[in-house]
């Protein structure tokens, strides 16, 4: 009915909106460590330290 016009922080609000749902969906089907894995140094002096 009547046209609605988009003030400048209802614009901002649905840019930020906008990149937070494209940073959470970013992350969706990743596999493997959520860290990152020993390096051969490193894992030789976890077992001279044990």
């Amino acid at each position: 009915m009547f046209p609605q016009q988009v003030t400048g922080n209802k614009f901002l609000l649905l840019i930020v909106a906008g990149l937070l749902g494209a940073m959470l969906l970013s992350g969706c089907g990743h596999r493997g460590d959520l860290y990152l894995p020993d390096t051969t140094e490193t894992a030789k002096q976890k077992k001279k330290a044990s």
